[in-house]
């Protein structure tokens, strides 16, 4: 019975200071359970792997996937739409405690539906049940209080069961679904757009009806939807965004990417008055380590989709002036040598060197040159590029990466690819480009 106690530790978030949702919940579990659930987890997801029983449509907690692999089949779906001229609608999902809210004996029918039955259900039925956890706040420990739903906050098991709570979702709504753990989002295509809003309409029921049957609680007050289209949108409506926060991308219904740069423009802000402040006060190298912490990590998240935005300079400026504060230069002076001094990437770097890593990441399902026609070419090696009708695709992040990979296709051949990505990553710390023109319109690349 210790090893089902949890203990519980209230850490502020945002909010007023007396409000209890103000406070994120951390459990601390203790450490022999861990070690207990480390290998059930493990078996668990080698079985279900081996039968392919998990929904493509869940990227979280999954080896391999992550928020990016989200967002970037979700950005993909809606520039197919843009292609086929049609309505596309988004709509986010809010679920309310989606983890606390897990019914036990539901998910106990769940386990024994994709065949985890006998000593491994009984073990999980015994894992779930009679759960308790108390509260240390102010020096203090409260009572010791049941937990009869939810999977236990802190543990190995608890977000893989979730995800089998959650995993016939996909199956049973007829859009498109991208799901990360309870973030659930929900897509429809329509060339109509009152047809779309049937569809959404439909969408919005099919899910309610799930949820309540399966014990979640869906938040339509802060539940969102938006609509993406190079069409002219009908009369706007109360309920529908022109942008949303998409698993920490703000994405517009045009796909240009201003809103999130405008958002991650304010937080950088913020990071270089952080940096003009501790520069007097540790060395550089620390602060150097504070850039990489709170600076580049902004910038470089889903770079990959936003990084061939026309205004991509406004970061670039603010990548100066984080330079400039951190070698205590003139506010005038000139950033390429700085950047080489500092051995820091500039965003157009950055950019060029994600961009080749996500396709390297895919290449083994990528269609060469040479499979579409047997002509001794000097492209012949390259990766085919495809053609599309907008321009808004073709300057997209689905063609962009492809241009930038081919223009080092001939090393990525020459080397292994550890120690291409290494020499690479080298190679462009001693060429800070501030435009991905520069970069193309170099003749030969060689390192």
């Amino acid at each position: 019975d210790e090893l089902k106690l949890s203990r519980v530790c209230p850490i502020f978030k945002k909010g007023p200071k007396n409000v209890p949702e103000s406070y994120r919940p951390i459990s601390i579990i203790p450490v022999l359970s861990k070690v207990i659930e480390i290998i059930v987890h493990d078996q668990l997801v080698a079985y279900l792997t081996e039968n392919d029983y998990l929904s493509s449509a869940q990227f979280g907690f999954r080896r391999g996937k992550c928020t990016f692999d989200a967002i970037d089949a979700l950005i993909r779906e809606i520039l197919i739409g843009f292609e086929k001229k049609t309505f596309a609608q988004a709509t986010l999902c809010d679920l309310s405690k989606a983890f606390d809210c897990v019914h036990h004996a539901i998910l106990l029918q769940k386990l024994d539906f994709y065949g985890i039955t006998g000593i491994s259900s009984n073990f999980l039925k015994n894992y779930l049940s009679n759960r308790r956890q108390k509260v240390y706040i102010n020096g203090n420990w409260s009572n010791e209080v049941d937990v009869p739903t939810g999977v236990p906050q802190g543990s190995v098991l608890g977000p893989l069961l979730f995800l089998i709570q959650i995993n016939d979702l996909p199956s049973v709504i007829k859009a498109r679904s991208f799901l990360y753990a309870d973030d659930t989002t929900f897509l429809n295509v329509h060339s109509n757009f009152d047809c779309l809003q049937q569809l959404v309409n439909d969408t919005i029921k099919e899910a309610s009806v799930w949820f309540r049957a399966n014990g979640f609680l869906l938040n339509e007050a802060k539940t969102q939807n938006i609509v993406f289209s190079l069409r002219q949108i009908p009369a706007h409506d109360t309920n529908r965004s022109t942008n949303v926060q998409f698993l920490g991308i703000m994405i517009d219904s045009n796909l240009t990417w201003s809103t999130h740069i405008d958002f991650i423009s304010t937080r950088l802000s913020r990071v270089i008055y952080l940096l003009r402040n501790i520069i007097t006060c540790v060395p550089e190298t620390y602060v150097i380590t504070s850039y990489y912490a709170f600076f580049q990590s902004i910038v470089r998240y889903g770079l990959v989709l936003w990084g061939n935005s026309s205004e991509i300079g406004a970061i670039l400026l603010l990548q100066k002036k984080a330079i400039r504060a951190i070698t205590k230069s003139h506010f005038l002076d000139h950033c390429r040598p700085l950047f080489i001094k500092l051995k820091l990437q500039t965003v157009i770097n950055l950019y060029i060197f994600d961009s080749v890593s996500y396709v390297l990441k895919g290449s083994e399902s990528l269609t060469l040159v040479s499979d579409c026609h047997n002509y001794n070419t000097r492209n012949k090696n390259n990766i085919l590029i495809d053609n599309f009708r907008l321009s808004k695709t073709q300057n997209s992040h689905v063609i962009t990466s492809k241009k930038l990979f081919n223009k080092v296709k001939h090393l990525i051949d020459r080397y292994p690819t550890k120690l291409f990505l290494a020499k690479f990553y080298n190679w462009l710390l001693l060429n800070p480009f501030y435009d991905l023109s520069e970069f193309l319109s170099i003749r030969e690349i060689i390192f």
